[in-house]
């Protein structure tokens, strides 16, 4: 029969493996929920920019348009001047 010493020093090396592997668990898990964290955040931000680009595209050639009409306008203003 071992002895109690024996048996505690047993006892907290089986202890210690157990808390290291808990240990791992965790840090894993952190790991993977920061990566899913980053995706979400990823997909998200690749909608947003997407729309932001639609609305971009929209905008520029209604803007350009006005341009041009007040162009024209400050032309036509000029030749009666």
């Amino acid at each position: 029969m071992p002895n109690p010493f024996e048996h505690f020093k047993h006892a907290a090396k089986k202890l210690k493996e157990e808390l290291e592997i808990q240990l791992e668990v965790l840090h894993r898990r952190r790991v993977t929920d920061k990566m899913i964290a980053d995706f979400a955040m990823f997909f998200l931000l690749s909608q947003i920019l997407t729309k932001k680009w639609g609305e971009v595209r929209q905008l520029v050639p209604q803007r350009d348009g006005t341009l041009q009409a007040e162009f024209r306008k400050q032309q036509s203003k000029d030749c009666i001047i």
